[in-house]
């Protein structure tokens, strides 16, 4: 039996054989002239590709949303798609993606600083790496896309309502300074640390401060007003006094 791995796909062949003897004359016999054709090309073949993610459940907060999928099927990684308003601008929407290095057949994700009351879209990636660990992961089928909201902040009705995104700064109380939602996160966390960031002399085992606003080097009075003495660094006290001066424009309706 002799098979020909060079002949065209879904063509006809007309072939026969002929037996060679030894002899003097060289003597031939070939069998009669039969025709054939070939089968038709081999389709490639689709590669295995397993099942992509599912998003099941949401949670959200003024700032995050934190995401969870199922795969069915044992992912090494994982990235996610978010696209929505990030910052304050008032653009197009932008489109992050974050990569998920845990692996197994499912993932929870969580999504900081966006801005609240605002929708943000998410879909998720499953990815294993290539054979022998070369070159990039292979990465398989996006989820479909699902949309959620984060919690919006209480709204503050009044003269000094601020234009969204902006929220009040409440570095102390009545403090309705309009600001963005990272810059109150960050006002809160160094209303925290505002004892830390005091300077003080100490002899053990009594330790006594050394003045009742004295801050410690390098930090300085943050004056949100003139009686704010809590401690910040040199850059946040700037900070602070620029959105003082942007204070009235920040208003939903300057009085």
């Amino acid at each position: 039996m002799v098979f020909d791995s060079g002949l065209q796909p879904n063509t006809e062949h007309r072939y026969r054989v002929c037996a060679f003897f030894i002899t003097e004359d060289g003597d031939v016999e070939c069998s009669e002239w039969t025709a054939g054709r070939t089968g038709p090309p081999e389709q490639p073949r689709q590669p295995n590709r397993p099942p992509r993610p599912r998003i099941v459940e949401e949670h959200a907060g003024e700032t995050w949303i934190g995401i969870k999928w199922e795969a069915g099927h044992n992912y090494d990684s994982y990235f996610i798609n978010v696209a929505g308003p990030f910052g304050t601008t008032r653009g197009p929407r932008e489109l992050r993606t974050i990569k998920h290095d845990d692996d197994g057949t499912w993932g929870y994700q969580r999504v900081d600083d966006l801005l609240p009351g605002r929708v943000y879209d998410f879909s998720v990636q499953g990815c294993r790496p290539t054979f022998l660990g070369i070159g990039t992961d292979q990465c398989f089928d996006w989820s479909a896309k699902v949309s959620f909201p984060t919690q919006a902040y209480p709204l503050h009705s009044g003269p000094h309502t601020c234009a969204p995104p902006f929220v009040w700064r409440e570095a102390f109380d009545g403090d309705t300074v309009c600001v963005e939602v990272s810059r109150r996160k960050q006002v809160a966390a160094d209303n925290a640390q505002a004892q830390a960031r005091r300077a003080y002399t100490c002899t053990p085992p009594n330790c006594t401060f050394t003045g009742p606003d004295t801050c410690k080097v390098p930090y300085v009075w943050r004056e949100a007003r003139p009686s704010d003495h809590v401690c910040v660094p040199v850059k946040e006290r700037s900070q602070v006094a620029a959105e003082n001066n942007l204070a009235r424009e920040r208003r939903a309706a300057p009085p």
